[in-house]
C-alpha cells in the first residue's frame, strides 16, 4: 500500500497519521473503483453500437 500512495500521492506513508495514511488509501480506492465502472460502462457501450441486438 505504502508504494502506491508513495507513487500516485508523492507523500511518504511515514510521515502521515494514521487517519491521513488510510484517507489518503481509501480516496485511492475509490477512484479506482470509479475508473473501473467507467471503463466497463465505455465497453458496454461500444459493444452494444458494434454488435446491435438483432430483432
Amino acid at each position: 500500500m505504502a508504494a502506491l500512495l508513495r507513487f500516485h500521492y508523492k507523500v511518504d506513508p511515514d510521515t502521515l497519521s494514521d487517519r491521513a495514511y488510510y484517507t489518503l488509501w481509501h480516496d485511492y480506492l475509490y477512484v479506482r473503483s470509479q475508473e473501473r465502472a467507467l471503463l466497463l460502462g465505455v465497453m458496454r457501450q461500444v459493444i452494444s453500437e458494434a454488435f446491435p441486438p438483432s430483432s
